[in-house]
């Protein structure tokens, strides 16, 4: 079941890119976020869908012929422990991430030092201050990651230059909704 759902990817380097994977979790994994990719695509572009190929930098992207109904139309994927995530989007810019939880992060543990850098110093006074909190570190690191993505820069973005402040503190993680600020100004 896996090569055959393999073989209906249309592009040969994205079947290779899912052998790539060492592991037979993450192969299905990038296996699945592929598939649906393409299908997001397909409805998202209905008979302008040519394909999906892959920006220099690595973010996958709809190839439609003519005028697509959604000239703008992108989308995001990610996976991660149990979960393979994808998001489309016709308008504005789409980017997703999907952290597998706690029992894949138990090395940040003890210190998240290491990733200070990402963090400005008001996410780190806010989130970081009194020790190590995972729920914090993941739904943020997921926000920042996410918003690079939408970008196409993936994590040769400077995470650092975004910053997820907190309207309504709640429900899992530091916040239950956020505005963004690049570079010291907020984003509308």
């Amino acid at each position: 079941a896996f090569e055959a759902l393999r073989l209906t990817i249309d592009d040969e380097r994205e079947r290779a890119r899912v052998l790539a994977f060492a592991k037979p979790a993450d192969q299905k994994r990038a296996l699945v976020s592929r598939v649906l990719a393409r299908r997001c695509a397909r409805v998202g572009l209905v008979d302008a869908y040519e394909g999906v190929t892959r920006t220099a930098r690595g973010k996958p992207y709809a190839v439609a012929r003519g005028a697509p109904p959604h000239a703008n139309f992108n989308f995001s994927v990610s996976h991660d422990g149990d979960y393979v995530l994808v998001a489309s989007e016709p308008l504005a810019l789409v980017g997703v991430d999907v952290c597998g939880g706690k029992q894949r992060c138990e090395a940040l543990s003890e210190s998240l030092e290491p990733y200070r850098a990402a963090f400005s110093i008001e996410e780190w006074a806010a989130f970081f201050s009194g020790g190590v909190d995972l729920d914090a570190f993941l739904a943020l690191w997921a926000c920042k990651e996410a918003f690079a993505k939408a970008l196409g820069q993936g994590l040769a973005y400077d995470l650092s230059r975004v910053e997820f402040v907190g309207y309504a503190r709640g429900g899992r993680g530091p916040f239950a909704s956020a505005h963004v600020v690049l570079d010291g100004r907020v984003d509308r």
